[in-house]
């Protein structure tokens, strides 16, 4: 039997239990990810401040400031460390290293889906389940119909509470033109992930900012926004 608890390759001191399977393009990805153009640009700037802040500490080294130096010095590698994420995720990477998550279109004017994600930070604690709700302006290889599934992959940031507080989701179809495969990462995904999205996906509020997502309980109850 094929193992569909296939583990995403590592990225950022993080793996997904569960990772897509494909093979993403980076042309297409170029084309369609509205998630890399952010991250292209958090790059740029990454880069230019910390070509900024290297040149400070030379020069701080130069005239013998030493202490000084030494934290300029620290803080470029940590921007530097940033340059070089924003750069992965602009590559691709979060398709080979996001966790593979349901997502079901609930709007076509604008074109909207609601993903659900575990935000659980550690695998010892009880599954948490959370609702995003984005606004994309492509959906390739979908037929745009109300309740139409869309697999992505989704890329975890900040803890609160034991709980990841935001996560990054990308549709499959922005890194794949392979229709057969979007099909099987959809039978990938456990059935009764689709049904817990299926009952909550009318109940995730309407207005939350950006980087919000709503938490929901076992019995599909809404419990907060965080």
């Amino acid at each position: 039997m094929e193992n569909i608890h296939e583990k995403g390759k590592p990225f950022n001191n993080s793996q997904a239990i569960i990772g897509a399977r494909i093979d993403s393009q980076k042309e297409l990805i170029n084309r369609y990810d509205e998630c890399a153009s952010k991250s292209k640009l958090q790059s740029k700037i990454s880069m230019a401040t910390g070509l900024v802040l290297l040149g400070i500490s030379i020069n701080l080294f130069r005239t013998s400031h030493w202490i000084w130096g030494a934290i300029v010095l620290m803080v470029t590698l940590i921007v530097l460390y940033f340059f070089l994420l924003s750069r992965g995720l602009a590559a691709g990477a979060a398709y080979e290293s996001g966790l593979l998550v349901p997502a079901i279109l609930v709007s076509k004017h604008p074109l909207e889906i609601v993903v659900l994600a575990n935000v659980a930070a550690s695998e010892s604690i009880n599954e948490q389940y959370a609702c995003k709700k984005i606004t994309l302006q492509n959906l390739p290889l979908h037929i745009i119909a109300l309740g139409e599934k869309v697999p992505c992959v989704a890329m975890f940031g900040g803890i609160r509470s034991d709980i990841y507080s935001n996560f990054e989701p990308r549709p499959l179809a922005w890194a794949t033109d392979d229709y057969d495969a979007i099909q099987d990462e959809i039978s990938r995904i456990r059935e009764e992930d689709w049904l817990f999205l299926q009952a909550v996906k009318e109940k995730v509020p309407a207005m939350m900012k950006g980087n919000e997502i709503a938490l929901f309980d076992s019995n599909h109850e809404f419990m907060r926004v965080v």
